[in-house]
C-alpha cells in the first residue's frame, strides 16, 4: 500500500511538472511573435512568402510564430497549426495566438477585405471572393482589393501604333517617321525598317536602294559581263548606257526621245524632198490659173466700152 501511495504521488508531480512546462513554453512562444501571418495581400498568398527561381516557397507554422488555428503558409495553402491548451482560446493572444481572452473572429467586410484569403483575426482564414475581369485582387497594391492597374507605352517599350492598357482602354504610342513604319522592322509596336535584299529588288550587281534609306551592294560581274548590261543592275553583255537625272525625271534616254518617226534624219529628208515637187506643181498650177484670167487693163476697157456706146 505504501509502495503504491508513493507511486501516486510521483505520477502527480510528474503531470503537474509537465503541464508548467508546457504552459512555460507556450508563454515563451506568445512573447517572441509578432505580427498576422495570416493576411493575404495578394488574393490567396500570405504576406512574406519567399520564391526560389520562381517556385514558391511555403512557410511552417514554426516560421509563422502561429500558436493554434488555421494560417496561410504564404504559397495560396492553408495550414493547421493545432489547438490551444485548456483554458486558452486562439486569437485570445492575436491572431493564431493562444491566450486566456475570448476572442471575437471579424467579417471580410469588417476587414475592408473584397478579395482572397484573410485571417479573421483568431484562428480562422475567411475566403472573400474573387475580383472581376480585368480587375485582380490587390490589383492596385492594396491587399485583399480589387484594382487594375493599366500599363504604359513606356512600361511595354511600345514607341508607335496602339495597345491595350490591360484594364480595357488602348494606348496611342505615337507614329514613325519614313522610311521606318510601325512594325516595320520585325517587333510590333516598335519603329523600324527591313532593308531590302538584293534577290528582293531584282539587282544582281552593283549598288541600289534597299528602302531603308541606305544601298544594298550586289557585287560585281563575272568576268566578260557588264553591270547593266542585261538591265539595271543585271549582268549582262550588252554596252550599258547611264542616264542623267533629266533621264531619270523624265522617264525615258535622249536616244529614245530622239527616236521619233520624223525626227530621224532619212524620214526628215524623204519627206522634204516629198513636199518640193508638190510645192512646184502648186506653183504652176497657180500660173496658169492667173495666165488664163483676163488683165485688170482689160476689165476697165470693157467696162469703159460698155458705159460709151450708144443706147
Amino acid at each position: 500500500m505504501a509502495r503504491l501511495f508513493g507511486l501516486l504521488i510521483a505520477v502527480t508531480f510528474a503531470w503537474r511538472l509537465g503541464a508548467c512546462s508546457l504552459v512555460s513554453d507556450l508563454e515563451d512562444l506568445k512573447a517572441s511573435a509578432g505580427g498576422d501571418a495570416s493576411v493575404s495581400p495578394d488574393g490567396g498568398k500570405a504576406d512574406g512568402g519567399k520564391t526560389d527561381g520562381g517556385a514558391c516557397i511555403a512557410k511552417t507554422c514554426g516560421a509563422l510564430s502561429a500558436q493554434c488555428g488555421e494560417a496561410l503558409d504564404g504559397c495560396g495553402a492553408k495550414l493547421d497549426c493545432g489547438e490551444c491548451p485548456g483554458g486558452l482560446f486562439c486569437g485570445g493572444g492575436g491572431p493564431n495566438r493562444c491566450g486566456q481572452t475570448p476572442c471575437i473572429a471579424k467579417t471580410c467586410q469588417e476587414l475592408s477585405a473584397e478579395c482572397g484569403q484573410v485571417s479573421d483575426g483568431c484562428g480562422k482564414v475567411l475566403d472573400c471572393g474573387g475580383c472581376t475581369l480585368p480587375q485582380k485582387c490587390g490589383g492596385t497594391g492594396t491587399a485583399n482589393v480589387c484594382g487594375c492597374t493599366p500599363l504604359t507605352c513606356d512600361s511595354v517599350k511600345a514607341t508607335c501604333g496602339q495597345i491595350s492598357d490591360g484594364c480595357g482602354g488602348t494606348l496611342t504610342c505615337g507614329t514613325c517617321q519614313p522610311p521606318q513604319s510601325c512594325g516595320g522592322g520585325g517587333p510590333a509596336n516598335q519603329c523600324g525598317c527591313k532593308p531590302k535584299s538584293c534577290a528582293e529588288l531584282g539587282a544582281s550587281c552593283g549598288k541600289v536602294p534597299d528602302g531603308c534609306g541606305g544601298l544594298a551592294d550586289c557585287g560585281n560581274c563575272a568576268s566578260g559581263e557588264i553591270c547593266g548590261g542585261a538591265g539595271p543592275n543585271k549582268c549582262g553583255t550588252a554596252p550599258c548606257q547611264p542616264k542623267s537625272c533629266a533621264d531619270q525625271r523624265h522617264g525615258a534616254a535622249p536616244a529614245l526621245r530622239n527616236a521619233h518617226p520624223l525626227r530621224s534624219s532619212p524620214m526628215r529628208a524623204a519627206v522634204r524632198g516629198s513636199a518640193r515637187p508638190f510645192s512646184s506643181a502648186a506653183k504652176s498650177s497657180r500660173g496658169l490659173w492667173a495666165s488664163s484670167q483676163p488683165s485688170d487693163s482689160a476689165v476697165s476697157a470693157k467696162v469703159l466700152g460698155k458705159t460709151s456706146s450708144p443706147p
